[in-house]
């Protein structure tokens, strides 16, 4: 019976989500409808776990003023765009592929001062001089002469804890970060020192 239950919930939220896309009802619209569903017949009822994730879901990612969109929609044309720079892209990574040489030191000890890890490196998509590195706990470095001088970019935000950099190649003015420390664990320098951060997002 519970079965039964689910799979007819399952269907009530489908439909939802269909006709909500139809009239591009809002997410606070569907959410209201919901609640006041399940505030009538009881949040015991089967399938209002199911509602909560979807919920909780959708409240980020609406459309344009709250509308419910189809993101696996979007998440298809987002491949298949991908899909059809992949030759161009793949030419722009191979031009940026250089021969990388260690330069030391070879053996650190964990408690020297000054010593980071880098977390991720980006490069510019047509000057070979500019790159970024975004710090474990140290913001985001740019050099635009080869390595030779860097300087921070990243003052002020309010999580100097980075895992990701990206540059958009069609504009290399917009840079992409992405705050907290995932490369950490908790053995390591989060669960020994304590400064490890999580996300705030991008």
């Amino acid at each position: 019976m519970k079965k039964i239950v689910l799979i007819i919930t399952l269907a009530i939220l489908s439909g939802i989500h269909a006709k909500a896309q139809e009239q591009t009802e809002n997410f606070r619209q569907v959410r209201e409808q919901m609640n006041a569903y399940y505030n009538r017949v009881g949040k015991d009822k089967t399938g209002y776990k199911q509602w909560k994730r979807w919920e909780w879901y959708y409240s980020t990612r609406t459309g344009e003023n709250g509308a419910v969109v189809n993101n696996q929609q979007l998440n298809i044309a987002a491949l298949e765009e991908m899909n059809a720079n992949r030759s161009n892209m793949q030419e722009r990574t191979e031009a940026n592929t250089g021969a990388w040489t260690p330069i030391g030191p070879g053996a650190i000890n964990s408690g020297d001062k000054g010593i980071g890890r880098v977390n991720r490196i980006a490069f510019h998509p047509t000057n070979e001089n500019i790159m970024y590195v975004a710090g474990a706990t140290g913001g985001l470095w740019i050099t635009t002469n080869g390595g030779t001088n860097w300087f921070s970019y990243s003052e002020g935000i309010p999580n100097m804890s980075l895992s990701g950099v990206v540059v958009d190649y069609t504009n290399p003015n917009i840079i992409y970060i992405l705050t907290g420390d995932a490369d950490g664990s908790n053995t390591g320098a989060i669960g020994q020192f304590s400064y490890g951060k999580s996300s705030i997002g991008v």
